[in-house]
């Protein structure tokens, strides 16, 4: 618990401690200056759009092993937000979706074939109320819910090289948890929302790929494998830190932390991490840094799972 604690207090030391003053990256669209003011209150929807694309080849002759090298690989990003808030109205609500895939071919023969490395949309929801009109703090529902987008075969290919059929694709798996409880809200760029209880619901759409016994251990009466597995996940603390740093740099950072008191307490925390980092280069051209941390913080020795992505990205907020 210690450890779990530590890493909590670093974390919400680093959100607050931040003295520049700028504006929020999910931020009121305005008119500008020199249009005539029609309404001076701030727009209540705001949307924002972000295309990321990075692209890499790798090619080697006459190399030393005597073997040469191809390889081509790709990654590419969708992010998307819908959010509501407005003054005098005590409901809001966040909504994004994250969507990031990596692809990579090794070699141009015709027995080297495109494979997937990664593939994952990712969709978060805070719905909230303010438990009074002058308050900070909120009655609040989390919402995740993870997928991966394009069916994919053994081998991770998105074809079949093999009479094994699919393994996975759009909601096969997926991964829901729900997670209602309470925010507290202290200014326009941090969040702090703590779940008493939190539930999660993980299944796949198809029974194919279900048989294949890759995501669920149960079987049903037919002595197939289940689809749909609930179960609870305890308490949940999830941080949300939006931020535009000398109107350059824009911050999305997601940080949850569940633990299962039901299999005991101060035994076990997940860790899940999402942190998006973009620097304008010109208007709407960013370079994007997306970070990807997941794993269970009371392992020892604390090795989680990091994945990291560097993307040319163009971004709308409208």
């Amino acid at each position: 618990m210690k450890t779990i604690f530590t890493i909590l207090l670093v974390a919400i030391i680093y959100c607050l401690s931040s003295k520049t003053i700028a504006k929020g990256s999910l931020r009121f669209a305005q008119l500008p200056q020199d249009s005539p003011i029609v309404d001076e209150t701030p727009n209540s929807w705001v949307f924002t759009y972000a295309q990321g694309l990075n692209i890499g080849y790798f090619e080697e002759k006459n190399a030393a092993s005597g073997t040469d090298a191809h390889n081509l690989s790709g990654a590419a990003s969708v992010d998307l937000g819908m959010n509501f808030k407005k003054e005098g109205v005590r409901f809001a609500m966040t909504n994004e979706a994250h969507w990031l895939i990596n692809i990579q071919k090794d070699g141009f023969t015709s027995q080297e074939h495109f494979k997937r490395i990664n593939d994952d949309l990712k969709t978060l929801h805070d719905f909230s109320y303010a438990m009074s009109d002058h308050t900070k703090w909120n009655f609040n529902l989390i919402a995740k819910v993870g997928t991966a987008t394009i069916t994919y075969y053994n081998g991770n290919y998105f074809q079949a090289y093999d009479t094994l059929g699919a393994i996975g694709g759009f909601f096969n798996p997926y991964d829901v948890t729900l997670s209602p409880g309470f925010k507290f809200a202290p200014d326009n760029y941090f969040r702090l929302s703590i779940s008493p209880y939190s539930v999660n619901l993980y299944g796949l759409l198809d029974q194919d790929i279900a048989n294949t016994g890759r995501y669920t251990q149960e079987h049903d009466s037919n002595g197939k494998y289940v689809t749909y597995v609930k179960k609870p996940l305890g308490a949940e603390l999830n941080i949300w830190y939006d931020r535009v740093l000398f109107e350059r740099v824009e911050m999305q950072y997601r940080i949850g932390v569940s633990s299962n008191y039901f299999t005991g307490i101060g035994k076990n925390a997940l860790l899940d991490g999402l942190f998006i980092t973009r620097i304008k280069i010109i208007e709407d051209l960013y370079l994007s840094h997306r970070g990807v941390v997941t794993g269970e913080l009371t392992q020892k020795p604390f090795k989680p799972y990091v994945a990291n992505t560097i993307l040319l990205t163009y971004s709308q907020t409208f």
